[in-house]
């Protein structure tokens, strides 16, 4: 499987374009790399589609209606328009605090073996920078 990332402006002239710009070869090739990717064999991310105008949101929305059968994943902050209609919408939702909590400690054995916080100690930290980070007294910012 192939992998590329786009940066969403790099698709103002086209997202085959933008993708012909990252290969080499063969896979440069239009007719070959569009059959890569209706295909499935190429994934495609295109991230940050609230930064780009109208326009080029619009033929990022009609290559990914063209390319239904492709691997394509595209990201944005909230925005106010028209995804394509093949899409499949998920909403990145916030952790509750014994979530994180969870998490952090669950990366533990992943740890250095020298690392300075171990055992107990890095539970105890996980709790406390929780707790300070998550404090009602927190800026909304922060």
């Amino acid at each position: 499987m192939l992998e590329k990332s786009l940066g969403n402006r790099k698709c103002d002239k086209g997202v085959i374009e933008a993708i012909q710009a990252k290969l080499h070869g063969q896979a440069q090739d239009a007719d070959f790399l569009k059959n890569l990717i209706y295909s499935g064999a190429l994934d495609i991310c295109i991230d940050g589609l609230k930064e780009v105008t109208a326009d080029i949101r619009a033929k990022i929305c009609q290559f990914v209606e063209s390319y239904f059968r492709g691997n394509i994943i595209m990201t944005t902050q909230p925005l106010e328009w028209t995804p394509p209609s093949t899409a499949k919408i998920y909403k990145l939702q916030p952790l509750e605090q014994a979530q994180i909590q969870q998490f952090l400690i669950s990366r533990q054995p992943r740890l250095p073996k020298d690392a300075k916080v171990q055992g107990n100690n890095y539970e105890q930290a996980c709790t406390s920078y929780l707790a300070t980070a998550l404090s009602k007294q927190q800026s909304p910012e922060e």
